[in-house]
Order: C-alpha cells, then structure tokens, then sequence
C-alpha cells in the first residue's frame, strides 16, 4: 500500500489503481501554478532584456 492506502500494483498487478475527482483537480491546479511560475520567469527576464537593449 502506498500513503493513500492504494495497492502497491508491483504487488497485485490485477489491482486498478483509482484516482478521484479531488486528485485529477490538484494535478491540475499544480500544473498550472508551474505554468503561471515559469511565466513570472519568462517575463522578468524578458524585462531584463528590453532594459539592456536600451543602453546599448
């Protein structure tokens, strides 16, 4: 069994492993918290850019 008391399906490989609505609900919200993080990057280093480009 893993933490969510699933099978572990090394164990049982006839065991289907369930995910539930709230799971597939948080996967999602991660992705796009990841998303919106690697944006915030995108875009500082995007102004650090332009600001160069304007002393050049």
């Amino acid at each position: 069994m893993d933490d969510n008391g699933r099978a572990n399906l090394s164990q049982n490989p006839h065991v289907i492993p369930v995910i539930t609505k709230e799971e597939i609900d948080q996967d999602r919200k991660d992705k796009l918290d990841r998303k919106r993080y690697e944006m915030t990057i995108l875009q500082a280093e995007i102004t650090e850019l332009e600001r160069g480009a304007q002393y050049e």
